[in-house]
């Protein structure tokens, strides 16, 4: 049919192009032949509109994959591995094996990060009379973290599906706000770690603040409750740097967190925690972490109560295990110097020695006992010094890093105390007598 539809054309083209000819000559006849007028063949495109409707299915793509990550396809039996970049129709299920981890990118707004041993479907729904399509997750078993904007009309908001009895839509109060959802006894929890996010079931509304959770199950919303607190982390300290040896032990310890039967650990290769090496459930307070090799490893633990159910994570800590033996190459101020104003704030004078072949540092200052944490002042240099008059009275914590991956220079950060003098009130009694 193609070959006769363009075949007819060119047999049309032809003969116009042949009455073009006749009709060149110096004298022109008394009236030129009328040709009659051929409409333009409609050709269908079966394959262009099949196209439109796979693309009008894809719910989300894979934007990052680590370990084992596999899909099975709706309508298959097979599960199959998946790669950066891969995408996801509507019926589709999304697992991750053990100490695997893979984020799953909505189309229009949202990402869902599942870790390992987590299983997700997802799906699609019309929201509108417009046809305006959102993407919908059943969380089957496991833990994902999700992220998500408050949208501007046009953004397209995940849906959470909640066991066989109905859907429940989440919706973005913060301009950003992080979630987790994982299974537990009582449904599918919900709980906000970042933002304000509001959970509607029908004509019911639950608005979750930052630490707090709720179960969703067949009997709808559970009582708001908060999330148990996390753990302080004791030791090693904040950059910490060994001398890698073979079979060596690190012991890892935090803080006793009231209301908590377990804690997990947990150990990556990456600040991202995509490369997860240990993740272990314990009793105690303590743990012992074997490093597999020199390298630069991240840890993090998270309370669990007795219903199974765990809180944040305590704040993420490094561990550098180093080939050669680490040296701390910080000058001045010492370690818990104390500097005192009374009208001007005081200059600091930040020095360090040289890092070997490197030609640019970072210095940090922070409030605390992390400076990278809570940032006060930052600067890059490519000498071994710095000035500056930035910093307020209060508790700092400073280092100096170099690297893309921010190597610490020091064994651990100094401590600065910078305190504002009152100046002493004077002796005013009797002066109108």
């Amino acid at each position: 049919m193609e070959r006769f539809v363009l075949g007819s054309v060119a047999l049309l083209a032809l003969s116009v192009s042949s009455l073009s000819l006749a009709c060149s000559s110096d004298k022109e006849p008394a009236e030129k032949p009328k040709v009659a007028q051929t409409p333009e063949p409609v050709i269908y495109d079966a394959g262009a509109t099949k196209v439109d409707e796979a693309l009008a299915e894809i719910v989300a793509t894979c934007a990052r994959a680590h370990g084992e990550v596999q899909v099975r396809r709706k309508g298959e039996a097979h599960w199959s591995p998946v790669q950066i970049g891969a995408t996801y129709r509507a019926g589709d299920w999304i697992r991750t094996g053990q100490k695997s981890t893979t984020r799953v990118q909505f189309l229009g707004s949202g990402a869902l990060d599942l870790e390992q041993n987590t299983t997700i479907i997802v799906d699609l729904r019309t929201l509108d009379s417009g046809g305006k399509g959102a993407p919908l997750v059943a969380l089957e078993v496991g833990v994902a973290h999700g992220v998500m904007n408050r949208g501007d009309g046009k953004a397209i908001r995940p849906l959470l599906i909640t066991q066989d009895d109905g859907e429940i839509r989440l919706e973005a109060q913060s301009d950003e706000v992080s979630y987790r959802l994982s299974k537990g006894l009582d449904g599918t929890e919900v709980a906000v770690t970042e933002g304000e996010l509001n959970l509607i079931n029908g004509e019911a509304t639950e608005e979750l603040k930052e630490g707090e959770r709720v179960a969703v199950g067949r009997g709808g919303f559970s009582p708001i409750t908060k999330m148990i607190g996390f753990p302080v982390s004791v030791s090693p300290g904040v950059d910490s740097r060994f001398l890698y040896e073979s079979e060596m032990s690190i012991k890892l310890s935090w803080k006793k967190v009231k209301g908590a039967a377990t804690y997990r650990v947990q150990v990556a290769r990456d600040l991202s925690f995509e490369s997860v090496i240990v993740d272990n459930i314990v009793t105690g307070t303590a743990s012992q972490f074997v490093p597999p090799e020199a390298g630069v490893y991240a840890w993090r633990v998270a309370a669990k109560d007795k219903k199974h159910r765990y809180g944040e994570h305590g704040f993420t800590r490094r561990i550098f295990c180093e080939k050669a033996p680490p040296r701390d190459l910080l000058l001045a101020p010492a370690n818990g110097a104390k500097v005192a104003y009374e009208d001007e704030v005081p200059s600091i004078a930040f020095s360090w020695q040289s890092a070997g072949s490197s030609d640019s540092y970072r210095l940090v200052v922070g409030r605390g006992s992390n400076p990278l944490r809570n940032t006060a002042f930052e600067t890059k240099t490519a000498t071994q010094e710095h000035v500056t008059k930035e910093l307020t009275a209060g508790e700092y914590s400073w280092g100096v890093y170099v690297g893309e991956e921010n190597e610490p220079i020091f064994l651990k950060p100094r401590r600065l105390t910078i305190k504002k003098r009152t100046a002493p009130k004077a002796n005013v009694d009797g002066i109108w007598d």
